[in-house]
């Protein structure tokens, strides 16, 4: 089997209503799929990059890469991730480039599990979990909302079945901040999992300040509490603070999880397959959180392709501690699961994920596990 053609697509999907976070504002959603075809028809498709300009790493998988892969073997994911990421390694060590190999990676493991009959969790070693408990991404910041708005939405989600929030913060004085959180608690219960992200928007030392007052409150986790290039400052917060820190979403290939994990910066990593160098890498790093005792709970936030691969990871990640009596609680991965407007998310795939009770179940096809369907890509294309 060889690789006949890879073809790359940007999708674009305007939103009814705009949203931001503490740093950054979307009056859209954007993807790019990575779709790469065999001599013997087999079709896998990837997605490559949350931030930024989908037409860097386009670029980079259409003049790069694609003449590089042509001709060889798919199956052989480990052996082409080194050859794309050695040949680039000179000034793509981060960022757009590795957003495209991420793209290319999971469509390669899309294939190899369909060559071979079984989903990428069975190639990856086996499942340690058929279902996994979903929370809710949204609550993000409009300039219309009140506290009593915020908390309609969360029902919402409750409503649904989801047994934990993420919270957007960082945008607002600290005291509207736990506002918000006071009122969720008190709505939703003590048992109720509430997680914050402020999308580093503090520098250390108001981080600090700012998870002093969310422990009073049974938060779970505090979600990227400074800027992704200061390890230093993550670990002074870690080091200040009980509650448990998140971070890794903005942070690419095992060598820099490795700075993460192995100097203690995060209790909680969270590598994102479409950015951090796509399953090859991903399942690098769960095996290298392992080893320190760091939970993996991958960022998600793209279509239906990113859930999808996500899900098969999800799969394969041990609980903290790894055990074999699992134990349901907060040592165990979580699946995020974003409830903000995206068509690319809920109308790309034929298939549907079967969400019951706080649950998705993590599907089981040949792959990946997403059926694309193709009408969607001629409707949302750029």
């Amino acid at each position: 089997m060889k690789i006949k053609d890879i073809s790359t697509y940007i999708l674009k999907a305007p939103l009814e209503r705009p949203f931001s976070s503490a740093t950054m504002h979307f009056d859209h959603r954007k993807s790019l799929l990575v779709r790469i075809e065999t001599d013997d028809g087999i079709v896998g498709w990837g997605e490559a990059g949350q931030f930024g300009p989908a037409e860097v790493p386009r670029s980079a998988i259409e003049y790069i890469f694609k003449p590089m892969l042509i001709g060889k073997d798919p199956l052989e994911t480990e052996k082409l991730w080194q050859e794309m990421y050695c040949y680039t390694r000179d000034y793509g060590q981060k960022g757009s480039i590795i957003e495209a190999i991420s793209g290319i990676d999971i469509a390669l493991w899309d294939i190899k599990g369909k060559a071979l009959n079984l989903p990428v969790s069975k190639l990856l070693g086996g499942r340690l979990r058929e279902k996994v408990c979903a929370y809710a991404t949204g609550l993000y910041f409009r300039s219309d909302f009140t506290l009593e708005d915020y908390i309609k939405e969360a029902a919402t989600f409750v409503d649904k079945g989801f047994k934990g929030i993420k919270v957007k913060i960082g945008s607002k004085s600290l005291a509207e901040d736990m506002a918000l959180i006071v009122g969720f608690r008190r709505e939703f219960g003590d048992d109720f999992l509430i997680m914050v992200d402020c999308n580093h928007a503090y520098s250390a030392k108001v981080a600090i300040r700012v998870g002093k007052e969310l422990e009073k409150h049974g938060v779970y986790w505090f979600e990227e509490p400074v800027i992704p290039e200061d390890i230093d400052g993550y670990i002074e917060v870690r080091n200040a603070l009980s509650i448990a820190i998140a971070g890794g979403e903005c942070e690419f290939t095992p060598y820099g999880f490795r700075n993460l994990i192995a100097r203690r910066a995060v209790d909680i990593a969270q590598p994102d397959p479409c950015v951090a160098g796509g399953i090859t890498a991903c399942k690098r790093i769960i095996d290298l959180a392992d080893l320190f005792g760091v939970l993996v709970v991958p960022h998600v936030w793209g279509s239906a392709v990113a859930m999808h691969a996500a899900l098969q990871l999800i799969a394969v990640i041990p609980d903290q501690p790894s055990t074999n009596m699992p134990r349901p609680g907060i040592n165990q991965t979580l699946l995020e699961y974003d409830q903000s407007e995206n068509p690319l998310r809920e109308n790309l795939s034929r298939s549907s994920l079967e969400f019951i009770d706080g649950y998705v179940t993590i599907p089981g096809r040949p792959g990946i596990g997403v059926e694309i369907d193709e009408s969607m890509i001629e409707k949302y294309s750029v």
